[in-house]
């Protein structure tokens, strides 16, 4: 396979955003693991009793 076969589209539908980050200010969502372990907390609350 060449090199152009495997290059990324060059406009992708959801461009990436380049902000700035911010330090000592207050993160308006959660990162991936404390939204992960919300996830997580909230599905345990549903858990259903497996039997064989």
């Amino acid at each position: 396979m060449n090199d152009t076969a495997r290059r990324a589209p060059a406009a992708t539908p959801h461009p990436r955003r380049t902000e700035p980050v911010q330090l000592g200010t207050l993160v308006k969502f959660p990162d991936g693991w404390e939204a992960n372990h919300a996830v997580l907390a909230h599905l345990a609350e549903h858990r259903v009793a497996w039997r064989p």
